[in-house]
Order: structure tokens, then sequence, then C-alpha cells
């Protein structure tokens, strides 16, 4: 049998590291803070993936500028020719592209992106999504 004072130690122990003692108020709110935002950020960025891929299928080979910006909103990135944005591409734009804008889905941590490549004039000339495995 442990003698009374290696008792005490050992529930002391036992209590600083939350085994086998029953959480606090501050301890149940932040289990069930942890439990509910891991589900709610997953299911966060599924729909705004979503969202992004509906409006990258709307996008139409031919379609202008402007109407891209509408529709995606503000580039997250512009790449002008030579300067690889190398966060996802592999390749340069390559003519008739002459201007490559990048969407990100800043919630998924950088692993999905849409590009859309425009030509002289403006147009749409190519459209890729990017995910990273």
């Amino acid at each position: 049998m442990l003698g009374d004072k290696m008792q005490r130690n050992l529930k002391t122990i036992l209590r600083a590291g939350g085994i086998g003692v029953p959480f606090s108020v501050g301890g149940w709110t932040l289990l069930l803070f942890l439990l509910v935002s891991a589900p709610l950020y997953v299911g966060v960025c599924a729909l705004w993936s979503k969202e992004r891929n509906d409006t990258f299928d709307a996008i139409q080979i031919g379609d202008r500028r402007n109407t891209v910006v509408c529709r995606f909103g503000k580039p997250s990135h512009i790449e002008q020719p030579g300067a690889l944005f190398t966060r996802y591409a592999s390749r340069f734009c390559q003519v008739p592209c002459v201007e490559r804008l990048w969407f990100e889905n800043r919630m998924s941590l950088d692993f999905e992106a849409w590009s859309v490549e425009l030509d002289r004039d403006g147009k749409v000339v190519r459209k890729d999504h990017w995910v990273s495995p």
C-alpha cells in the first residue's frame, strides 16, 4: 500500500495532467470547441471549393477578363510571362497566353487553385483546376 504522502503526490500529478479527473468548465468548453471546429472547418472548405468549381465551370473559352473577375473576384495572383507562379504551376503560360490569373482556395491551405489564361485581347484561352496531392 502506498504511503499517505505518496498518494497525495500521485493525486496532484493526475490532477495536473487531467488524467482521471473530471474536466473543469473551461476544459469542457475547450473540448467542445475542438470537436465542433474541426468538422466545421472541413465543411466550410468543401463548400467554398464547390462554389469555386461551379464558378470555374461557368467560365468559357473566349470570355473576357472582366467577366472572369466579376465571377471569381479579385485574383490571388497575376502571373506574367516569364514569371512562373511556382506554388502550383510547373510550366510557363504559353502563347497565345500573355497573362494567367490565379484564384486560390485559401481555406485549403494552398492545396487548391484555379487558373485562367488570357490572350493579348484579354480573352480566356485556357483554364485549369490545380489540386495538390
